[in-house]
């Protein structure tokens, strides 16, 4: 039921209509033979480094994997044609995908499954010589017809010097808080010296969310992208894969330093150093590191509120963590240059280099994960108080409480009026207290 409301929520997605020409969409062809599951193609794009023209797919395609060659039929708008037979034809391990789940290769019709059946995969169709046009991929009796293309034609080298990319998916229960707790971290994001924030849009129900988010679009902050349809919403979890493959697809080239993170996730710069950027750059001069994928560790936040803290963001209320590392929810900075253009995705835990990731030591930067609640078996052995960079602490708040709108929302937030509550409890159990003394 909980899936078929997110389905039902990203099929009425509808951006505010002066956002429109701010939103990256998507094609989403579906191929003619799968009746009962689709089997689409996200988006095709031409790789910077290599100029192999790579398709994105997600959905049932089982087709794809039984030993029959997928043929690449390339066509210009000028009517050049060309037809390769695909380089590789890689689906996203179960290891890659939230929980682990497992996707069996062949299944009856009587046993698909919502989300286990779905797959997160990308056809490699090599270096073609069009710039633009049109591919159809063919297996067997599956085709996925015309599929738009075109080159980026980006510069020899990234331009731009980082960027984080992200998804909203659990919209469906989404509150005011959310929203606050949300601008929090994308001003963080920005303080802490990333240039852009690529927002990759499950659903959405908030007026508030888009009032604040047109602000960003139109400053050039964020960056929206339409991943609401019903397909994807099918199988939200196994399409992170494909939303993060095609991140990395849009930004080789343009983009230096790739951050993979989600909006519960606070990248924390080391006091030495002004940006992320510059604390990498560090890491990876003062260690000869070899790899382009930085592994940055994350501390698990505890929702507990720490009795010394100074600012009323919400984060920096967090002050409890955990101290061992979570390896497998670790986060990544990828880093795109001619001399190490990156492994395609699925490839998030091994370098393109062939070298194992670094793990950048906390002395240099860390990812804090908040979590709205900790579970039994994730309780820390031996906590520890998370100290917040103080700098990036106080540019978020005094950017955040110099707007208007956000100033209004943060008047009215839940995390004032818990803390109200909390200090009005305090009062009264004093009053009841010294009753009682009394008597």
């Amino acid at each position: 039921m909980f899936f078929s409301l997110l389905i039902s929520i990203a099929c009425c997605l509808e951006f505010p209509s002066d956002l429109e020409p701010f939103v990256v969409g998507r094609q989403w062809v579906e191929s003619n033979n799968h009746e009962t599951q689709p089997c689409m193609a996200i988006d095709a794009h031409i790789r910077t480094y290599g100029g192999a023209l790579v398709i994105n797919l997600v959905g049932f395609c089982d087709d794809f994997f039984k030993n029959i060659p997928v043929v690449c039929e390339i066509v210009s708008f000028d009517y050049y044609a060309e037809v390769h037979e695909a380089k590789t034809v890689f689906r996203a391990p179960s290891n890659e995908t939230r929980g682990g789940f497992v996707s069996p290769l062949f299944l009856a019709p009587s046993q698909y499954n919502d989300i286990l059946m779905w797959h997160s995969m990308y056809v490699d169709c090599g270096p073609t010589q069009i710039d633009f046009g049109t591919v159809s991929l063919v297996s067997g009796n599956t085709r996925i017809n015309n599929i738009v293309f075109e080159s980026s034609f980006a510069a020899d080298e990234p331009t731009i010097e980082s960027a984080v990319c992200t998804r909203l998916y659990n919209t469906a229960t989404w509150k005011p808080a959310n929203t606050i707790r949300l601008l929090e971290w994308i001003e963080w994001t920005l303080s802490v010296g990333i240039n852009s924030i690529h927002l990759y849009v499950h659903s959405v129900n908030s007026d508030d969310l888009w009032e604040i988010l047109r602000f960003y679009v139109e400053e050039g902050a964020v960056v929206l992208h339409d991943w609401s349809d019903d397909a994807v919403m099918h199988a939200w979890e196994l399409a992170q894969v494909s939303h993060i493959s095609d991140c990395l697809l849009r930004l080789e080239g343009v983009v230096k330093y790739v951050a993979l993170i989600d909006h519960d996730e606070f990248i924390q710069v080391a006091p030495d150093f002004e940006t992320v950027v510059s604390a990498l750059e560090a890491a990876r001069k003062e260690n000869n590191v070899e790899s382009n994928i930085m592994r940055l560790d994350p501390l698990m936040l505890q929702s507990k509120l720490c009795r010394k803290t100074d600012s009323a963001l919400h984060v920096a209320a967090y002050c409890s963590a955990c101290e061992y590392s979570y390896y497998n929810w670790s986060k990544y900075f990828l880093i795109s240059d001619s001399k190490k253009p990156l492994k395609l995705m699925p490839y998030i835990h091994t370098a393109s280099s062939a070298s194992e990731s670094y793990d950048v030591p906390r002395k240099y930067s860390f990812i804090a994960h908040v979590k709205s609640k900790m579970q039994e078996r994730d309780m820390c052995e031996s906590p520890v108080t998370v100290q917040w960079h103080e700098r990036t602490v106080n540019s978020t708040w005094n950017t955040l409480v110099s707007r208007p709108v956000v100033g209004e929302m943060y008047s009215e937030s839940e995390f004032r009026r818990l803390v109200n509550e909390r200090a009005n409890r305090r009062k009264i159990s004093m009053k009841f207290k010294l009753e009682i003394d009394e008597h």
